[in-house]
């Protein structure tokens, strides 16, 4: 995890600090979408042979069972991508989506996360790949987001952050603990950083450019924690590891009102460290 960029992060980073459609924004998206990218397939590769030690089995057979991944990716590509395409040209122009067409996209969200859970895969997977395929702007990308926002950002996200809440008893942190864990969360963001500011100045990006792209692809971020629940929960991660993580990101989110009064360069900081929910 402490190598792992996230797409997702980095990208509502950057649409916070207004980013997005900047040069530089555009750098850090795409090196966020190819670091993601290459996480993913090393990560499922160093399952594999995590695996293949443990129950013998050959490569051959490996490959049998990501042969349903890989069909399933190029039919989002190559099926529904050019549905959604026929779907928003049936869509007036300068007219919002009907409700026929969110229910469609509803309907076709839905059985792609539960086709790569029956797969055996990651929903979150499927999801990404379909949303990346969705036409940008209006009025079919943004008509969506504008009927979700609202449910996603009121109803859903405030569940999640009290269902996660529930695990947190910081009393059961020893300072032993905490100081163990934030040495290694501080080595860990130092070398992700030097990962990547090193590269740029050497294609000779400015040296304010190349730190703040380094720390933006630094960021942490709440989809970040999806992973890091399911990784406590599967008793990958400590608890006390678990602990720290969740009540760093509680401190922070005590400072974010503070970054609003904050000179421009502060808050990049501030904002890095609100998206820091740590390492």
């Amino acid at each position: 995890m402490a190598a792992k960029t996230s797409f997702q992060v980095t990208s509502f980073l950057l649409e916070d600090l207004s980013l997005l459609n900047s040069e530089l924004g555009r750098l850090v998206l795409s090196s966020a979408l190819i670091s993601s990218i290459g996480c993913r397939i090393f990560g499922t590769y160093n399952a594999y042979y995590a695996w293949s030690k443990m129950l013998h089995f050959r490569t051959l057979d490996y490959f049998r069972t990501e042969i349903p991944r890989a069909i399933s990716i190029l039919a989002i590509i190559f099926v529904l991508r050019p549905f959604m395409f026929w779907l928003m040209r049936r869509i007036p122009e300068g007219r919002p989506i009907k409700e026929s067409h969110f229910f469609v996209m509803t309907v076709m969200f839905l059985t792609v996360s539960f086709a790569y859970e029956f797969l055996g895969y990651s929903a979150p997977l499927g999801a990404m790949i379909l949303g990346l395929c969705v036409p940008p702007g209006r009025p079919l990308g943004s008509g969506v987001v504008e009927k979700l926002e609202t449910f996603i950002s009121a109803v859903l996200l405030p569940t999640y952050i009290v269902d996660v809440g529930r695990y947190v008893d910081i009393f059961q942190i020893s300072m032993a603990h905490y100081i163990q864990a934030e040495i290694i969360i501080l080595l860990s963001f130092s070398a992700k950083l030097a990962a990547g500011v090193i590269p740029s100045v050497i294609w000779r990006m400015p040296y304010k450019d190349s730190f703040a792209l380094g720390l933006l692809l630094s960021a942490q971020g709440f989809f970040d924690i999806l992973y890091f629940k399911l990784f406590y929960r599967y008793g990958v991660m400590l608890y006390y590891v678990f602990l720290i993580m969740l009540s760093n990101s509680l401190i922070i989110s005590l400072s974010q009102s503070q970054s609003q009064s904050l000179p421009s360069g502060a808050c990049l900081f501030m904002a890095m460290a609100q998206q820091q929910l740590c390492y």
